[in-house]
């Protein structure tokens, strides 16, 4: 089990053409129990500040059907920022859009890593999860302090406001003193259904069910996955 508290801040400028810059600042506390001889120190904190960049090339923020989008960020966690812990975290995720003939069919994908440097705690360190990077899969169940994953989803808009899409996904754990084993990935799956809410801006609700391996999960949100 893990509580946690949570602080977190950005801020990002347009620096030139799609190109936008910026600063962040989080500080956060977890206070972790396991079953295990793996026990961490109760209440540690993780502050730092961190560096981040977008490239933004989509044609519509909330359903695009063209263009891609770069989203890298970097943060140094340090004792000098009120951390118990020295280490650093680099997350890098692309996502690009094709329409297929026209706007009611799209093709989206989306290639995400993370990698952890240093004393990376066990609550900082990267999770498969299917609210964030890979649907099929429950919180928590793999985590290392490298992770990378890639999914493809197929999406339709079928009839009036509803579509449906079809997705699926591969990921990869590590902890950074084992090397990844490609060969033996973590695949996933599912299908969903949309209804457009709001025309105007093309905001769905999505509902969608996956299954991983061993594993499988339900998820219900307003917009895409991703």
């Amino acid at each position: 089990t893990t509580a946690t508290d949570f602080f977190f801040v950005s801020g990002l400028r347009k620096t030139w053409d799609k190109l936008y810059l910026g600063i962040l600042g989080v500080s956060w506390s977890a206070e972790v129990g396991l079953d295990t001889d793996l026990v961490e120190v109760p209440k540690e904190r993780y502050a730092g500040p961190g560096l981040t960049a977008n490239w933004d090339a989509r044609d519509n923020i909330m359903q695009p059907t063209t263009g891609y989008f770069v989203d890298a960020r970097s943060i140094f966690y340090d004792e000098a920022f009120g951390a118990n812990r020295n280490f650093q975290k680099l997350n890098v995720t692309l996502t690009g859009y094709q329409s297929l003939g026209d706007s009611t069919r799209v093709l989206a994908g989306r290639a995400l890593s993370e990698i952890g440097f240093g004393d990376v705690p066990f609550s900082g360190q990267s999770i498969l999860n299917g609210n964030r990077n890979l649907r099929g899969y429950s919180n928590g169940k793999y985590r290392g302090d490298r992770l990378t994953t890639l999914e493809a989803e197929y999406r339709w808009n079928f009839w009036g406001k509803w579509g449906a899409v079809a997705f699926a996904g591969v990921g990869w754990v590590a902890d950074k003193d084992d090397p990844i084993s490609w060969d033996d990935p973590l695949l996933g799956g599912g299908v969903g259904l949309r209804f457009r809410v709001i025309e105007a801006y093309r905001i769905n609700i999505r509902a969608d069910i996956a299954w991983g391996k061993d594993d499988h999960g339900i998820y219900i949100g307003v917009g895409e996955a991703f």
